[in-house]
């Protein structure tokens, strides 16, 4: 059974306790720039200079604010704000945007980031008044940067839009062909390629972006076989996407074994999303069809006592005497699917397991013991 630079700076301003200051770096950041936008009472633009004429780069200096995104009481009317900060490495002419929360009439600084584009400032400008729009409005301004050519300012939006994890109805007014011409650009990674398509399938035409979707699929050179690309395919065209199920799971061979456990992940959204357009009977055959093949039999079962899905009963409890289906994990997965099962027949076997096989439950049930322990401990 298949199992399943950030650079640091103290700052000190007004007296305020020192905090840790992400600068920018290369890949994606640890922290969001968007969370720290929602953490900060004052954000502005400005340049870091000398606070004392010696000749020399002083680590005691001012920041210089050039333009206010964001404020605050306690900033206004400062347009020098003392830093004690390390700027060896930074030019007299580069510009920062700095971050401050506002606690009893003071400024304490949060977080700084190099200007590299104005793009970057147009992006965090932009936020601090979507931020007081609704989540939708948030995600569609994220979308506008998706082309930006400031890989921060690209990075940001990419991961807001990514980790959003409501309906997605607000897709459904973005740009269809815009998005597909950005999957058909062969710079375009993997991964964002995936997402493109996500939002593909809520606002695509089903015929020629299913097809697009579908050509990805069948790329053996990219091999993608992520549940989310096979479910925007599913959505924008639920019966080739059907057939396109059937086939993955019929596929025997070793290799494929991923592209069969994508295709029961998708049955499992499909059976508590009914946008992707499979219906009841589609989605435990096609679960059904798992049980078959030994590679994904523990997977299938798994699913099914997640949906509570007690109609394929006699064919998972039938699988326990098959030497076939032997594995330990397999075997595990039956016996908490009859556990969770309301069935006269999963009782039963519950009762007869439970006699012959007394280890098989005490391997089920011990973390289940361990966690009762741990809370009498608390």
């Amino acid at each position: 059974m298949r199992r399943w630079t950030t650079i640091f700076a103290t700052v000190i301003l007004l007296g305020a306790t020192p905090l840790p200051c992400p600068a920018q770096g290369g890949g994606e950041r640890s922290v969001s720039l968007v969370l720290l936008f929602d953490k900060a009472d004052v954000v502005v633009l400005g340049t870091i200079g000398k606070s004392v004429d010696s000749g020399q780069p002083s680590p005691a200096s001012l920041l210089h604010v050039t333009e206010v995104l964001c404020d605050h009481p306690a900033r206004v009317g400062q347009t020098k704000l003392p830093l004690e900060l390390d700027i060896y490495a930074y030019g007299p002419n580069d510009l920062f945007l700095v971050l401050f929360t506002a606690k009893d009439g003071n400024l304490r600084f949060l977080a700084s980031e190099k200007v590299t584009s104005q793009a970057m400032v147009s992006f965090a400008a932009g936020y601090l008044q979507a931020r007081k729009k609704d989540r939708g409005e948030q995600m569609r301004f994220f979308f506008n940067y998706l082309d930006s050519a400031d890989e921060i300012v690209y990075t940001e939006a990419y991961r807001e839009l990514r980790n959003d994890r409501g309906d997605m109805l607000w897709a459904k007014q973005l740009p269809a062909l815009t998005i597909a011409q950005w999957m058909k650009d062969p710079k375009t990674p993997s991964n964002r390629l995936i997402y493109l398509a996500t939002l593909l399938a809520h606002c695509g035409d089903p015929k020629t972006h299913g097809d697009l979707v579908r050509s990805l699929l069948d790329d053996a050179q990219r091999n993608l076989d992520s549940p989310r690309l096979v479910a925007s395919y599913v959505k924008l065209q639920p019966a080739e996407g059907w057939v396109y199920l059937q086939k993955t799971l019929e596929c025997a061979k070793p290799a494929d074994v991923s592209r069969r456990d994508s295709a029961l992940i998708v049955l499992f959204w499909a059976w508590n999303d009914p946008h992707i357009g499979l219906n009841r009977q589609q989605i435990l055959q096609g679960t059904g069809m798992g049980l078959d093949d030994p590679q994904t039999a523990g997977h299938a079962i798994f699913r099914l006592t997640q949906m509570k899905a007690w109609d394929l009963t006699d064919r998972v409890l039938d699988l326990a005497g098959k030497t076939t289906h032997a594995d330990l994990g397999i075997q595990e997965a039956i016996v908490k699917y009859a556990l969770a099962n309301p069935m006269p027949r999963a009782a039963a076997f519950v009762e007869e397991t439970r006699r012959i096989q007394p280890a098989l439950f005490k391997r089920i049930e011990l973390p289940a013991n361990l966690g009762a322990v741990v809370e009498n401990i608390k």
